[in-house]
């Protein structure tokens, strides 16, 4: 009997000893650096877009350090770099999930590499704020939240302004097969359509295209009043390039991607419209992230700041741990945003009151607001 109870008093000791060494590895102390994820393409043909995106990240991260950080502890970027491709998603968002530990995301900017690696996010229970504007993105993830506005609000407005402003009744289109373009161009055509339109060419083109003559002869002899060109930055140029050369002289217009240097930089682009949202991050607070962070700020530099701002946010309120910072942001009012008035989001994860657009133009090799 004395053995027995020596046998089960052991288990006990050893069960209760295992369980406290259990609990200290799966609950960790909260102490040293915040670690968040940041998704962007720092190099490829949108660099200069995840430029930005990485500057207004890295610049509100700098400030809430220099303000003490969040109770003490200071917020530690880690950046990878998705090239804008869909490859690179899972592999990067299982890095930043499993390895680095992060507890939080910023990005990606691009739906490509965006539609790839999400479903890792949400299944690892990854609160995500992504800048990636494919409409479906944010579609049945819990923790996925979007605060740049979707390409279902871009794709509209450019219809309405090609109809309606413009009066043009007829368009070409050519967008990027990939995430971004198809459900850009989606939109875009059935709103189009919506309007009394009517579309003449819907052309999709690899997203490494480098020769655009016969998409773009195609265009030319279905004489549209205009041409959408949904496209990233590379295959805008060769587009351009493309179009010029046939003397197509109907007004062209881009998207927010068109908002970069390799575009304005190309004589090929003078006059070409572009979508934008409207945001109150212009040229002041572009400024300051050239200053404080060395990088190009654009547009987008404003919703990644607001990003991390609204993270440091939820931790200052709950805590780090994934379920009380989804049930925060699900709750978000935002009211300290620099690009929108207010950031809240719908039941899908989306922006509730979404961002407004505006028409620019490429004039002199830089950007400038339509009259």
């Amino acid at each position: 009997m004395n053995k027995l109870w020596w046998t089960v008093g052991a288990v006990v000791v050893i069960g209760l000893a295992w369980w406290g060494y259990s609990a200290t590895q799966t609950i960790p102390a909260e102490t040293g650096p915040i670690k968040i994820g940041l998704i962007s393409p720092m190099t490829g043909e949108a660099a200069t877009f995840g430029d930005a995106w990485a500057g207004g990240a890295e610049l509100a991260v700098k400030e809430i350090n220099a303000a003490g950080g969040i109770d003490g502890r200071q917020l530690e970027l880690v950046t990878e770099d998705d090239r804008c491709v869909a490859q690179t998603g899972p592999s990067i968002f299982s890095k930043l999930i499993d390895i680095d530990k992060v507890v939080a995301i910023v990005g990606p900017l691009c739906s490509t590499s965006a539609g790839a690696g999400l479903p890792i996010a949400e299944e690892g229970r990854i609160p995500t704020i992504i800048g990636a504007s494919a409409p479906s993105l944010t579609h049945d993830r819990a923790f996925v939240f979007r605060n740049y506005p979707s390409d279902s609000s871009q794709a509209i407005y450019a219809a309405h302004y090609l109809n309606e402003t413009l009066g043009k009744k007829s368009v070409a289109v050519v967008y990027v097969n990939n995430d971004w373009g198809i459900e850009l161009n989606r939109v875009f055509v059935d709103e189009f359509k919506k309007l009394g339109g009517e579309i003449l060419v819907d052309e999709g083109t690899p997203q490494d295209v480098t020769d655009m003559r016969t998409v773009i002869a195609k265009v030319r002899g279905s004489v549209p009043d205009a041409v959408y060109l949904a496209l990233y930055p590379q295959g805008g140029v060769v587009a351009l390039k493309a179009i010029r050369q046939v003397d197509l002289n109907v007004p062209l217009i881009g998207t927010d991607l068109f908002s970069t240097g390799e575009i304005f930089d190309v004589a090929d682009a003078e006059g070409v419209l572009f979508t934008i949202p409207n945001t109150n991050a212009r040229d002041e607070f572009v400024g300051r992230v050239k200053s404080e962070t060395g990088r190009e700020g654009n547009e987008v530099s404003g919703f990644a700041y607001d990003a991390v701002r609204i993270l440091a946010a939820a931790f200052a309120e709950v805590g780090t741990e994934a379920e009380a910072v989804r049930a925060y942001l699900e709750d978000l009012n935002f009211t300290d945003s620099v690009a929108l008035p207010s950031v809240t989001f719908d039941a899908e994860g989306d922006l509730e009151s979404d961002a407004s657009w505006t028409m620019r133009v490429v004039k002199d090799g830089a950007p400038v607001d339509v009259q």
